[in-house]
């Protein structure tokens, strides 16, 4: 949870903190799937969602693998893919911080949007 990027530092050390994710605490989210399948070019894995010591089931929208890539730094070779999750109620995980602005709004919505991007590693 430490790598937390909303190209905002304040908002990010928010994030890190006990109102949200609580990274010291909490250092990791997890998933550990338990089920895929092949949607076009599209893999939806079905999985449980650790945050904050709460598993709730997600399901990972996933592209890729990319095509094969020399690392042009190494002799490695590469591949990328995204993934993306939604989370609809984010205080099933504990994450209950809110406010309201001075219009009535919230300044938090209740949902969370996930996205992973991944290097894959060719093995020697």
């Amino acid at each position: 949870m430490k790598s937390i990027d909303t190209d905002n530092g304040m908002r990010d050390d928010h994030l890190r903190s006990d109102d949200f994710f609580n990274s010291k605490k909490f250092p990791d989210m997890t998933f550990k799937s338990k089920s895929s399948k092949r949607d076009g070019d599209t893999l939806v894995v079905l999985g449980d969602l650790t945050i904050r010591d709460v598993t709730e089931e997600v399901a990972l929208y996933v592209t890729g693998p990319s095509d094969e890539v020399k690392d042009p730094f190494s002799p490695a070779i590469k591949r990328g893919a995204s993934g993306t999750a939604t989370i609809e109620d984010r205080m099933a995980f504990g994450l209950k911080w809110g406010k309201v602005t001075e219009a009535g709004g919230l300044v938090v919505g209740k949902e969370i949007f996930i996205e992973i991007e991944a290097e894959l590693n060719k093995k020697k």
